[in-house]
C-alpha cells in the first residue's frame, strides 16, 4: 500500500543522475547525427561544384582543341599598355615572394580563362551562387599588379576555394625540403603569348607534409595529373590539402612524394 509520504518523496539522487545520463547520451547522439548530416550536405555541394568545373574544363578543351594554356593574362591589364602586362601561372602553388606568401588562386584563374568560351561560361554560371563569389587571396589593391587580382572563384561546401592543377605545374615544385624555386613562366607560354608581352617570374612552392621542410606548412596535395589532364580538388573537411585521404576529387590523382 502506497502511503502519502511515499507518493510525494520525489526522485532520489541516483535516479536523477540516471536521467541526466540518458539525456546526455541522447544529446550526444543528436549532435553526432546532425554533424554527419551537415558534413554530407557540404560534401554533396562540393561534388556539384567540382562537376560544374569539370564541365567547364571539358568545354574549354573542346573549344581550344586541347589542354588550356598554363597561364592567363591578368584581367586588370585589359586595354592598358601592352609592355606592362602581367601573366599569372594557373597553378596550385604558393607564391613565396608575394604578399603574405599566399596560395595562387588557381581556380579563379581557370575561371578567368573560360571567358569567351560559351560552353565553359555556361558551366560556370551553373554553379550555385552560394559557392561562387569574388576572392582575393592576398588582399592587394585593384591597381597593385604585384598582388593577385580579385577574381570570381568557386568554393567548396566548407567555404574554401576549389583548386585547379595543371600538368605544367603538377607534382612537387621545389627541391630537397621543398624550398621555393624560381618558375620561369616564359618556358611554358612561348607559343601562347605575343612576344611583346613580358612574363613575370615567380618564386613558388608546391609541397606536401612529406616534402615540406616545415611539416605544418604543407600547401598542396602533390598530385600528378591523370593522363596529363588538369584536375580540380577540394581540401575537404580538415582544410589540409596534404591529407589526401579526405580531399574530394572526381578523378583521384597519383600523389608524388619526395
Amino acid at each position: 500500500m502506497t502511503t502519502q509520504r511515499d507518493a510525494g518523496r520525489g526522485f532520489t539522487l541516483i535516479e536523477l543522475l540516471v536521467v541526466i545520463g540518458i539525456i546526455g547520451i541522447l544529446a550526444a547522439l543528436a549532435i553526432s547525427i546532425g554533424a554527419k548530416v551537415t558534413s554530407s550536405g557540404k560534401a554533396n555541394a562540393t561534388e556539384s561544384v567540382l562537376k560544374a568545373m569539370e564541365g567547364a574544363l571539358d568545354a574549354l578543351i573542346s573549344g581550344r582543341g586541347g589542354t588550356p594554356p598554363p597561364t592567363v593574362l591578368d584581367p586588370r591589364m585589359q586595354g592598358s599598355v601592352p609592355n606592362t602586362t602581367v601573366v599569372w601561372p594557373v597553378a596550385d602553388v604558393r607564391w613565396m615572394d608575394g604578399a603574405l606568401n599566399a596560395m595562387v588562386n588557381s581556380g579563379g584563374l581557370f575561371i578567368a580563362q573560360c571567358k569567351g568560351t560559351p560552353g565553359a561560361e555556361a558551366a560556370i554560371r551553373g554553379v550555385d551562387t552560394k559557392f561562387m563569389h569574388t576572392y582575393d587571396p592576398d588582399g592587394g589593391s585593384a591597381t597593385d599588379l604585384s598582388s593577385q587580382p580579385e577574381l570570381l572563384t568557386a568554393f567548396d561546401g566548407w567555404g574554401r576555394p576549389i583548386r585547379y592543377v595543371h600538368p605544367s605545374f603538377h607534382g612537387i615544385v621545389g627541391g630537397a625540403g621543398n624550398p621555393p624555386v624560381a618558375v620561369d613562366v616564359s618556358t611554358v607560354v612561348a607559343v601562347t603569348l605575343p612576344k611583346r608581352y613580358p612574363v613575370v617570374n615567380m618564386e613558388v612552392r608546391r609541397g606536401t607534409k612529406e616534402s615540406a621542410a616545415n611539416k605544418n606548412d604543407a600547401d598542396s596535395d602533390g598530385g600528378l595529373c591523370p593522363g596529363n589532364r588538369p584536375y580540380f580538388y577540394s581540401c575537404g573537411p580538415d582544410g589540409d590539402p596534404s591529407t589526401t585521404e579526405d580531399n574530394m576529387y572526381l578523378t583521384r590523382p597519383t600523389v608524388q612524394k619526395n
